[in-house]
């Protein structure tokens, strides 16, 4: 989207992520989708193609866009469009990677609790696989951005790298990146040593603050606490976001979070921009790797990470061992905790 949006979404008491439903008028379709970055053109958003399909748009058509609230989903149901789905041996485990690196059309025939679902950060369950819908924005109390725009696909961006992970994408690009034809995956190494990132080459602006932290359970007053808890992102304060758009900043939003008392830091994404003025919250497994308590201060630093092809790990319990091949299973939702 065109960095006006940003401008003007972060005047409203909107809820984070931001999500959006977009809407071609013309022919009465609509879909649902996250945002990546706010560098686009003014007057145009781009968009994956296999979405455009979806809503019968074509290149330079206008495609309306508003602001909505989904709640996180707890359950789906889909159905295969290719009888080459029946090859797979256990489909819901593997309905999260690219099976033996080809990917599947799946039709989403329901879902729970609401006919349109936010599945960032949530445990779903998959019901026994079964047209295409189209789903509709939920309970709002957030207050309205929709604007008209020029839609083109993300093909048209033929000046990026990344085009090819862009136009697979629902919201964001966020899967780590190895060149093989025109596949991406993560490659992992055998399960070993224990790494801890580092922030990558910059040439963006500096937005450099120290905060006070409080663990994610401290908001004991949401219901989603326990999901928070397990995250790897974080909730800072509306002035945060105020700051960040007045730089040349990368998309998505990454942060350096440093204890300087204790020489410690780790990396993180960022949830929502809700927390109060001077706060942070922080999941608790993190405030731990850092040696952090509640009400200790944090500096947060915006920072520019390259995507991922090889990491390794080393685990924390024997248990792991019964696993057969754990490089398969990593990428499933197990809640794999990486201890830094």
């Amino acid at each position: 989207m065109p960095s006006s949006a940003l401008d003007r979404l972060v005047r409203l008491p909107i809820q984070y992520p931001m999500l959006f439903k977009l809407m071609n008028n013309q022919q009465a379709r609509h879909t649902h989708c996250g945002v990546l970055e706010f560098v686009a053109d003014e007057g145009r958003i781009y968009i994956p193609y296999w979405m455009m399909r979806n809503l019968l748009l074509n290149e330079g058509d206008l495609v309306e866009v508003e602001n909505v609230s989904l709640k996180v989903a707890t359950f789906t149901k889909f159905q295969p469009q290719s009888v080459d789905f029946l090859d797979i041996i256990y489909p819901k485990a593997m309905i999260k990677v690219h099976v033996l690196f080809q990917e599947y059309e799946l039709c989403v025939l329901k879902t729970k609790p609401d006919d349109a679902v936010s599945i960032i950060e949530c445990d779903i369950n998959i019901g026994r696989f079964g047209g295409n819908i189209f789903g509709t924005e939920l309970s709002g109390g957030l207050s309205e951005c929709k604007q008209t725009y020029t839609c083109y696909s993300m093909i048209m961006l033929n000046d990026r790298e990344d085009v090819d992970m862009l136009e697979r994408g629902g919201k964001r690009a966020c899967s780590p990146k190895y060149s093989d034809g025109d596949k991406n995956l993560l490659i992992i190494g055998r399960f070993g040593g224990n790494i801890f990132g580092t922030e990558l080459s910059g040439g963006l602006g500096e937005c450099k603050q120290t905060y006070t932290c409080y663990s994610m359970i401290m908001l004991n007053d949401r219901e989603d606490v326990d999901m928070l808890e397990r995250g790897g992102k974080i909730i800072m304060p509306p002035s945060a976001v105020d700051q960040l758009i007045r730089l040349h900043i990368v998309y998505p939003m990454l942060f350096k979070l440093r204890n300087n008392q204790q020489a410690r830091h780790t990396h993180c994404g960022v949830l929502e921009f809700v927390a109060e003025e001077d706060r942070i919250y922080i999941p608790t497994w993190m405030m731990r790797n850092l040696l952090l308590n509640d009400g200790d201060t944090v500096e947060v630093e915006n920072v520019l990470l390259k995507v991922a092809t090889f990491t390794k790990f080393q685990p924390q319990s024997v248990d792991f061992l019964d696993i057969i091949n754990p490089a398969d299973v990593y990428p499933l939702k197990k809640y794999v905790k990486c201890y830094y």
